[in-house]
């Protein structure tokens, strides 16, 4: 048994920690950050030139442009339908000013 200590005493003592260094690994916290600072910049520079863009783009009505006259006709009223409808709905609401308080109120008026 002390046969089998000294040996893992041995294989131990001959493994040490060295310490951790950034140069060992290739790691370097200076251009990783450089890096992300660039990154970042070009980001928002080219994020805030779409942006400016699109502002332009609409604050001059070229961006969505839509043609004055899209339906070519000119719209009208049929005033004897118009009559028909108000009259429906003023005899719902007299009707329903006349029934009990206790019926729901007609959501079409």
């Amino acid at each position: 048994m002390e046969k089998i200590l000294s040996q893992m005493k041995k294989w131990i003592g001959g493994v040490h920690m060295r310490p951790m260094t950034y140069e060992r690994q290739g790691i370097k916290p200076k251009m990783d950050w450089f890096a992300m600072l660039v990154f970042t910049t070009l980001t928002l520079c080219v994020l805030g030139m779409i942006s400016y863009y699109v502002y332009v783009r609409i604050n001059t009505a070229t961006l969505f442009a839509v043609p004055s006259d899209a339906s070519g006709t000119q719209v009208t009223i049929d005033e004897k339908l118009l009559k028909q409808v108000i009259d429906t709905l003023d005899t719902r609401a007299s009707l329903q000013a006349s029934q009990a308080s206790t019926t729901p109120p007609d959501p079409s008026l």
